[in-house]
């Protein structure tokens, strides 16, 4: 008799149990998909680089700064070029260029005895000891007579 109780009672709880975990893997299914989808139109509403900054997406040190989202897709953050630019021009190398104000600006020439050997200069932001990020660029000359003999 206490066999016959113990395996109705078995029975009932098979009954429930298996419905049970059906029903909650069906929610968990239509959860994710639910999930995902909200996390997809949301992506798909970011048209700037504020909008993405602004929904917390990683922003790349580049200048200009980048933020992307996940699956590539880039947005660039928009520099005005008014006041804030500054013009600097290395005379040696004959080049002109400009930067943002709050970078600053420091220009290295290497030479023997006039001719330039090596000209470079740094952007740095921050500052010099501790910057937020530096920038350095280096010219080296080509001579063309070294080149074709």
């Amino acid at each position: 008799m206490a066999d016959m109780i113990f395996s109705k009672t078995m029975t009932k709880n098979k009954a429930f149990v298996v419905p049970a975990i059906g029903l909650l893997v069906i929610l968990l299914v239509i959860g994710f998909f639910l999930w995902k989808s909200q996390s997809n139109s949301s992506i798909k509403a970011i048209k700037s680089f504020e909008d993405c900054a602004k929904a917390g997406y990683p922003i790349m040190e580049s200048f200009p700064e980048q933020c992307q989202v996940p699956g590539g897709k880039t947005f660039t953050k928009k520099v005005s070029e008014q006041s804030n630019w500054q013009e600097e021009t290395i005379k040696e190398i004959g080049l002109t260029f400009k930067h943002p104000k709050d970078l600053v600006y420091r220009k290295e020439i290497a030479d023997d005895d006039g001719r330039i050997r090596t000209a470079g200069f740094f952007l740095t932001k921050g500052s010099e000891n501790n910057p937020e990020y530096q920038m350095y660029v280096r010219h080296t000359p080509v001579q063309i007579r070294n080149i074709l003999s």
